[in-house]
């Protein structure tokens, strides 16, 4: 399992795990603002710059080279679990196998990968621009980069509803004969008459 390889349908721990890799001499050490824009990649389910998608083709890692501080690292692992569901409900809502209502299912996680995705375009917007407006005492207000920190905030609540939508497709596979069996009786009339 890679360095930010979760166990999202778990407990968050496996988000956290490092590797002894971490820091040491040479290598690339990228600018927090050259990971927060690779980031974007990311959580969009896209390898970036410095973050790549690991063989098992759900989580993430840096790339062979790339250097972090274990805090940084820590705060990359937390970001990309966004980017490791995204990967996940966006698979499972491409396949076009099942009945009714797992195709029901898929046109709802794609409706809320749109959201999603659009969210994520609002960030970059933000960080393509290269600030932010924070209140501050001026009536102006000040201009900030958005920092990793930010970029983490900002992806608490999506990241929690991918969560979910990554425990229903998880239910989904556990119980398929179930929705097979409940889409079958979708084709039945119903009889009002009977009543």
């Amino acid at each position: 399992m890679s360095v930010f390889g979760a166990s999202y349908l778990g407990s968050d721990e496996g988000a956290f795990a490092l590797s002894s890799s971490h820091g040491g001499s040479g290598g690339v050490r990228p600018s927090e603002a050259q990971l927060v824009h690779d980031l974007l990649y990311v959580l969009q389910g896209v390898e970036g710059t410095y973050l790549s998608v690991q063989n098992d083709s759900v989580s993430y890692d840096l790339k062979k080279g790339v250097k972090v501080d274990l805090g940084t690292r820590q705060m990359l692992g937390r970001i990309c679990v966004a980017g490791q569901l995204c990967r996940r409900v966006r698979e499972y809502s491409e396949r076009g196998e099942g009945g009714a209502v797992e195709a029901s299912l898929r046109r709802g996680m794609q409706e809320e990968l749109q959201a999603y995705y659009r969210m994520v375009a609002a960030l970059e917007e933000q960080v393509v621009g290269g600030a932010v407006m924070s209140r501050g005492a001026g009536a102006k207000g000040s201009r900030e980069e958005v920092t990793l920190m930010k970029l983490l905030v900002w992806t608490q609540g999506p990241t929690k509803r991918l969560q979910l939508l990554a425990d229903v497709i998880a239910d989904a596979r556990y119980n398929r004969k179930a929705f097979s069996s409940s889409s079958s009786l979708s084709s039945f009339p119903l009889h009002l008459s009977s009543l």
